[in-house]
């Protein structure tokens, strides 16, 4: 899947002083895949509130836009493989979205329902959806613009989340979503897919002045020693999606900062728990 490089780059932008998502970034976590997609619907408020009651001490989700831009969670741009329409999310509004009875008997939550469940329990990476291959993808990235207007709306109002990381397989996304919410710019991740080399990923996250690449285990396999050169320049890895107690344990031991997984629950002994 190509990437998509642009001129978008961070630079000389404002730190927040406040989040304890931000605060414990140099603390590995477990951050539930989709929420707990082993004991519940994926990206459904059930495993969301499954990994809090777990003790979980993150989730990652994925974010797209409906026809009328509402930001609501779903990892497919439609929702055929969940048992429901195949008819992409961008040509449905959020009703037509929400009236869909998915296996297991969820619905899609939006990112304001996941947000509410989350909010002061349990850190959030948001991943924000938009590849080129798919037929949502918005040149005018406007779903990352949209999420940040949406959380810069909600710290106005005193509404300060636990956002770990907000990341996304499309470089421009995240970079204009820095770019206009400033305050979350340390926490803007690139995600990089198996088949690419993990030096280009790390360069390009360089380039647009992003503090955390999210790397699919396979490349880690590949390229272990990948984890201290971005350290060195400052730059935090998080492994995706690793199943496997012993090779989250030599993930750790490498020094990264996060273990994605499908069953948080089993992998969570695995890390010191946030006193």
């Amino acid at each position: 899947m190509p990437r998509i490089r642009g001129a978008a780059q961070v630079s000389a932008l404002p730190a927040d002083s406040g989040d304890a998502a931000r605060a414990g970034q140099s603390r590995p976590v477990i951050i539930g895949h989709r929420g707990s997609p082993a004991t519940d619907p994926e990206n459904s408020l059930q495993g969301f509130r499954t990994a809090i009651d777990a003790g979980v001490q993150a989730v990652e989700f994925d974010v797209r836009l409906t026809r009328d831009d509402v930001l609501v969670c779903s990892h497919d741009p439609a929702l055929g493989r969940l048992g429901g329409a195949r008819v992409p999310i961008a040509q449905l509004t959020l009703e037509q979205v929400q009236g869909q009875t998915l296996k297991g008997g969820a619905t899609v939550p939006t990112l304001q329902d996941v947000l509410g469940v989350c909010y002061g329990r349990i850190d959030v990476v948001v991943e924000v959806k938009n590849k080129p291959t798919q037929p949502d993808f918005r040149a005018d990235r406007r779903s990352a613009l949209v999420l940040a207007d949406f959380l810069q709306g909600r710290r106005r109002q005193g509404i300060t989340d636990r956002v770990r990381a907000v990341s996304s397989f499309d470089g421009d996304s995240v970079s204009l979503f820095a770019q206009a919410a400033p305050e979350y710019a340390d926490r803007t991740a690139l995600l990089g897919i198996p088949t690419e080399p993990p030096e280009d990923i790390l360069e390009e996250a360089e380039r647009r002045g992003l503090g955390h690449i999210h790397l699919h285990y396979l490349t880690l396999l590949r390229k272990q020693s990948i984890v201290a050169r971005a350290a060195e320049r400052g730059v935090q890895v998080t492994a995706w999606t690793v199943n496997s107690r012993p090779l989250a344990r030599r993930f750790l031991g490498l020094g990264v900062v996060g273990i994605v997984t499908d069953d948080p629950r089993r992998l969570l002994d695995l890390v010191p728990l946030a006193v």
